[in-house]
C-alpha cells in the first residue's frame, strides 16, 4: 500500500465529553499513530454526533465517506420476511443453489472456500482505503469469535462452490443483534442470491426470540442499500470517515 492509513479510534464516557479531554486524547493518539508509520489519519463518527463532527474539522480532517445504518424490526416485518423469505427459497431450488448453515455442510475445504470468495467479495466493496488481502490463518479466527456460532453462519452452494455467506453478530450479553458480513461470488451477483442468504438470517433470529435487527454498509454500495429498503429495513444514524493527513 503506498498510502499508509492509519484508524484513529477512542471511546469517551458522556461523562467525559469535554473539549479539554478531547483534545489530549487526539494529541496522544495522533502523536502515537505518526511515530508508528502512518501518513493518512483516518476516523470515525455517528452521523448524529454534531460535537465529534465539530473537532474532526477543528484538527484539519475532511469528511471522506458516509454509511448508512439500518434496522429491522422483526416483529412488525415477520409476516413480510416470511413471505419473501419462502420466495427465496423456491428460487434459490430452481437454480440449483442449496442454503444451508456451516455447521450442516460436509466439505473439509469449506473454510478456506469461504475465505476466498469473502476476498473477492470484499475488493468490490466501495471503499478510499484500499483493500488488504487477510492471511487465512488470520481469517479463521472469525468462526471462534463470541459473537458468531457455525449453527447461525448461513453459506449458499452452487454445486462444489461456496457462492455466499451470511452472518449476524449476536452479543453474548447484552447489546444489538448486528450483520456482520454478507458477501456473494462475482458470478452468481443479480440472482437474488444476497437476498436469499439474508432473509435465513433474519428468519432464524427471529425464531430465536430477536426483535430487531441492524446492518451498516457503505453509502455508495447501492445494491446492498436496495437490498435492505426491499426487505423492509429502516434508516438509523450511520457513520462518517474522516481523513487528514498526518505529515502536515
Amino acid at each position: 500500500m503506498k498510502k499508509r492509513y492509519g484508524r484513529i479510534g477512542f471511546e469517551i464516557l458522556p461523562a467525559e465529553r469535554t473539549d479539554a479531554q478531547l483534545r489530549t486524547v487526539f494529541d496522544v493518539i495522533e502523536d502515537r499513530a505518526r511515530s508508528s508509520g502512518t501518513r493518512i489519519f483516518t476516523g470515525y463518527a455517528r452521523e448524529d454526533d454534531d460535537w465529534l463532527a465539530r473537532w474532526f474539522a477543528e484538527r484539519g480532517y475532511r469528511e471522506e465517506r458516509r454509511s448508512k445504518a439500518w434496522e429491522l424490526d422483526l416483529v412488525a416485518q415477520r409476516g413480510r420476511i416470511e413471505t419473501l423469505a419462502a420466495e427465496s427459497r423456491q428460487k434459490m431450488r430452481a437454480a440449483g443453489i442449496t442454503i444451508h448453515t456451516i455447521d450442516r455442510d460436509g466439505d473439509p475445504d469449506k473454510f478456506h472456500k469461504i475465505h476466498e470468495m469473502s476476498e473477492e467479495a470484499a475488493s468490490d466493496v466501495p471503499t478510499t482505503i484500499p483493500h488488504v488481502r487477510e492471511a487465512f490463518e488470520v481469517f479463521v479466527r472469525w468462526f471462534d469469535a463470541p459473537t458468531v456460532r457455525l449453527d447461525r453462519m448461513w453459506i449458499a452452494r452452487e454445486a462444489d462452490d461456496i457462492v455466499g455467506i451470511s452472518v449476524l453478530s449476536y452479543p453474548p450479553t447484552r447489546g444489538n443483534v448486528w450483520t456482520d458480513w454478507t458477501a456473494t461470488a462475482r458470478k452468481v451477483r443479480g440472482r437474488g442470491v444476497a437476498r436469499a442468504l439474508k432473509l435465513e438470517t433474519v428468519m432464524q433470529a427471529t425464531l430465536l426470540g430477536v426483535k430487531n435487527v441492524r446492518t451498516e454498509n457503505d453509502g455508495e454500495n447501492a445494491p446492498i442499500l436496495h437490498l435492505n429498503e426491499a426487505m423492509g429495513y429502516t434508516r438509523i444514524p450511520g457513520w462518517v470517515q474522516y481523513l487528514k493527513d498526518a505529515t502536515g
